[in-house]
């Protein structure tokens, strides 16, 4: 009985082509080989990671995503970690099979502002005093800050997803909403509004 392993080192290759509307264009996924044991050559199972870079479809249209030659870099250890050498392999497309991975759909999309904050949340309190917290969406341009405005006031610009709000009266209600603002002065609508209550001493 042997046994032996293939490392993090193996990588493996996909090429693939893209084509749509505006032409045909080519692309290669890159993988990392899982650390895999092996005890014979025959039925084992090799599994790996990785994804396609990033694809910029401007054109409105159908994409239809096909699967070219996939290349094999493994470099197998002993179980002692002394390693055996480099195998490398490749496995031709056979134009005579579906190449078709998937299709995906592009369509324009226009946004004219920021998107608005969410998920306006309590994150502590004292008798006079609440933090806030909420989540936001990154866009076009880089995020200058959050307006949050208390009772319809607006009471400054926080460059955190967060805030502390003093000067509050116990048991009294108030509504709290967020406004995302951009380096280009361009503001979001306001998120949805946070209706609170501080609790008395």
């Amino acid at each position: 009985m042997w046994t032996w392993t293939c490392d993090a080192d193996s990588t493996a290759t996909l090429d693939a082509h893209i084509t749509g509307p505006d032409g045909t264009r080519t692309t290669q996924a890159s993988f990392t080989v899982a650390p895999t044991w092996l005890t014979s050559t025959q039925g084992t199972a090799v599994r790996a990671a990785g994804s396609f870079p990033v694809q910029f479809l401007t054109t409105q249209g159908y994409y239809d995503l096909h699967v070219d030659d996939l290349a094999l870099t493994l470099r197998p250890e002993r179980a002692d970690g002394t390693p055996i050498g480099t195998v490398t392999a490749s496995c031709s497309h056979d134009p005579a099979q579906n190449d078709l991975l998937g299709t995906v759909w592009s369509q324009p999309a226009v946004f004219e502002r920021p998107p608005r904050p969410s998920e306006v949340r309590m994150v502590s309190t004292t008798p006079t005093s609440v933090t806030l917290a909420w989540e936001a969406s990154s866009w076009w341009n880089p995020t200058l800050g959050y307006e949050v405005y208390l009772d319809g006031g607006n009471t400054g610009l926080v460059t955190e997803k967060q805030v502390t709000l003093t000067g509050l009266t116990p048991d009294r209600q108030h509504r709290v909403k967020v406004v995302t603002r951009d380096v280009q002065g361009i503001r979001s609508t306001m998120s949805q509004g946070l209706i609170f209550t501080i609790p008395p001493a």
